[in-house]
């Protein structure tokens, strides 16, 4: 559990940059999952509790959390949390799209819902609407480290060339190791 908080505490820094309150909060929860996803016999939804202990209990964001655990004990599926979000939000919005709070519950609500096939948690995820870029993202790796590379069907990964195309000057275009190797590095100073 150590890690858990180490990895919070490392996203915290990272939000601050752009993020405020609950978008610092999202970053520090999801991080935690993703360390928890690499500790064995844990279910998905003891993951996100013991992820909780990680952002202030009376936040919003936890709330919401909260929300969609219990809707998953009750047995919603998850496009009955799905549609609850959608008449809670509006993503036609310019500001709900992007919005946290439906984002957070429908990546919780997809990796509860469909923790043992990568394929369906990204294709509902994604077909839900919202934030789909991160929100797909976010779902592929949280469920990648969870089951591991041999959960992932070859479709997903096999065409894509190894390399980061980026806008930063200097650095147009980097191979996947070494961007990796570089932000190995970087963390040693965090």
């Amino acid at each position: 559990m150590f890690f858990r908080a180490v990895r919070a505490r490392r996203a915290y820094i990272d939000a601050c940059v752009s993020h405020d309150k609950n978008g610092i909060y999202a970053e520090m929860l999801i991080s935690a999952i993703c360390s928890l996803c690499c500790s064995e016999n844990l279910s998905m939804k003891e993951i996100v509790e013991e992820a909780l202990l990680e952002i202030p209990k009376q936040c919003r964001l936890a709330a919401c959390v909260r929300t969609v655990l219990e809707e998953y004990e009750q047995g919603m599926s998850f496009q009955d949390v799905a549609d609850r979000i959608h008449n809670e939000y509006n993503e036609e919005s310019f500001f709900d799209w992007c919005y946290v709070m439906p984002n957070m519950q429908l990546v919780i609500a997809a990796v509860l819902c469909f923790s043992e096939s990568f394929t369906e948690a990204i294709t509902n995820i994604v077909m839900c609407g919202f934030d789909t870029d991160c929100n797909g993202a976010t779902v592929g790796s949280i469920l990648g480290l969870y089951r591991g590379k041999d959960c992932i069907d070859k479709k997903w990964y096999e065409d894509i060339k190894p390399v980061v195309c980026t806008s930063i000057h200097g650095y147009h275009e980097m191979s996947i190791e070494e961007l990796v190797e570089r932000t190995h590095r970087l963390i040693k100073y965090l």
